[in-house]
């Protein structure tokens, strides 16, 4: 099994700056694709969790911090704005192989409207505005054991 993990999106927002048009960053997915799927292996891409509009500590509780965050949740909008063109050429382009798999980890973040840095046990971020904290990787990581027991046997239920 191979997992592939990034920020995705940064290919497409300017933050790396590369010299190539849409197009042909379209055909480098393509043909990463083809290439990982000729390997045999089942392949898992998971796509970027949502990247915060706001550093995490922000939401940190500390007494007498006057700084901290209200609320540690942002408009889902923001972080589907940000992956529309990455996401929709990488779902074009993995269905096209039966071993390749697409996990939105958005879905662990995020409801209908609203995405959030924290939950219930507390902050699923760490450091920056888009690392996951251990237990953010713990959530993605149970759905990865999901979905590919076989490839996991020592963490299998």
């Amino acid at each position: 099994m191979i997992v592939l993990t990034g920020v995705f999106e940064r290919y497409f927002d300017g933050t790396y700056q590369m010299q190539k048009s849409q197009q042909e960053v379209e055909g480098d997915v393509r043909q990463w694709f083809e290439i990982l799927a000729r390997s045999g292996k089942s392949i898992l891409v998971v796509l970027d969790n949502p990247t915060l509009p706001f550093e995490p500590k922000e939401c940190m509780q500390r007494p007498f911090d006057f700084n901290q965050r209200a609320d540690c949740s942002f408009d889902r909008s923001v972080h589907e704005q940000k992956v529309r063109t990455y996401g929709s050429i990488f779902r074009r382009n993995a269905q096209r192989f039966a071993n390749v798999t697409l996990l939105d980890s958005s879905k662990f973040f995020c409801d209908k409207s609203q995405c959030t840095a924290v939950n219930a046990d507390g902050l699923l971020y760490t450091g920056d505005n888009n690392h996951l904290s251990l237990r953010g990787a713990m959530i993605v990581g149970r759905e990865i054991l999901r979905l590919f027991p076989a490839s996991f046997p020592l963490y299998a239920d």
